[in-house]
């Protein structure tokens, strides 16, 4: 885990953090070693600071689970991108007007953030919620970051004159997405 432009010790106790998904919210520290490829003592240790500062809950059985510090941590983030305000109001008119959910996505890194979202009343949903990390080369809203932070070729030429991109099935075979 060499890293010229960080401190080693903040990284490995990034990782332990990065390694907690929605699909896998608790953790065994078997499971967090494997993940970060860390040895376990020094995952305990880390562990006991993130579990200091609030980063990281222990439960009685041993297992992990992101603390409440993250979630802080995200809403400090959330309120002061300053959307907060106003992206919502517009995709509740989007989803009254369609009867679809609709999302705000920032990008960050090879991903993309759901900083907002509104679901439409329907029994059957596409599941997605703030905080979710998306890859940003599969979606429409992820062609649409890329064209616009420059990404080259055709594809991109083409949504940055129109100002929206489609996808069918590229993320999840099952949904057809429309961004601008």
């Amino acid at each position: 885990m060499a890293n010229d432009d960080g401190v080693a010790a903040v990284d490995r106790a990034l990782s332990i953090l990065d390694a907690f998904t929605d699909e896998e919210p608790v953790l065994t520290l078997a499971d967090i070693a494997k993940r970060t490829g860390l040895y376990k003592s020094t995952v305990l240790r880390l562990a006991r600071s993130l579990h200091k500062y609030g980063y990281l809950l222990r439960g009685h059985d041993g297992t992990y689970q992101l603390g409440s510090k993250v979630f802080l941590l995200g809403s400090i983030y959330q309120r002061n991108f300053h959307t907060a305000s106003i992206v919502p109001p517009v995709l509740r008119k989007i989803v009254d007007a369609l009867r679809e959910g609709a999302s705000f996505y920032v990008g960050d890194g090879d991903e993309r953030i759901c900083l907002h979202r509104i679901d439409a009343v329907r029994s059957i949903k596409h599941s997605i919620h703030e905080g979710m990390r998306l890859p940003l080369k599969l979606g429409a809203a992820g062609h649409v970051i890329r064209a616009f932070e420059g990404e080259t070729g055709d594809r991109y030429d083409e949504i940055r004159r129109v100002h929206y991109a489609v996808s069918f099935g590229e993320r999840d075979p099952e949904v057809a997405a429309v961004a601008s």
